[in-house]
Parts: C-alpha cells; sequence; structure tokens
C-alpha cells in the first residue's frame, strides 16, 4: 500500500527497492490488481534486471490491454 511505502521512506532503512506489476487498472472492481515486493538491501544491479524483466513479464501475462509496471527506489544508500 502507499502509506506502507510512505513508512519505508521515512525510516532509517539505507536501500530500499519496490517493484511492482500490474495487470488490470487501478480503478477494476477486482480485489488484486497484480503483484509486488519490496526488497531491502536489494542485491548488486536487482534493478536493473528488474527493469528488463519487468515489461517481458507484462507482455507475457497481460489480460487485454492493461497492465503496468513500476520500479522505484524507496530509499537508496548513501
Amino acid at each position: 500500500s502507499l502509506r506502507f511505502q510512505r513508512m519505508l521512506r521515512e525510516s532509517d532503512i539505507p536501500a530500499i527497492l519496490c517493484a511492482e506489476l500490474g495487470l488490470y487498472p487501478y480503478d477494476a472492481p477486482l480485489g488484486m490488481h497484480g503483484c509486488g515486493m519490496i526488497v531491502v538491501n536489494p542485491p548488486w544491479r536487482l534493478d536493473e534486471t528488474l527493469n528488463r524483466l519487468l515489461p517481458e513479464l507484462l507482455e507475457a501475462l497481460r489480460v487485454g490491454e492493461h497492465g503496468q509496471t513500476r520500479l522505484e527506489w524507496l530509499a537508496t544508500a548513501p
């Protein structure tokens, strides 16, 4: 949830990566629109790997015309 992500941003955790794969529009009447994960202290270059793989997963799993991916650093190491 956005509230959970905001809490993580405000924490003292130095490296947090958020990856999401949405298969349906956010306003769809379904209960679950996709999946995601939060990785604390991710392995080196995981962001690069996910940046390449998330669009491929979206194309393989897409339902209709909708879908989106998101990859964001919630906190980065100094």
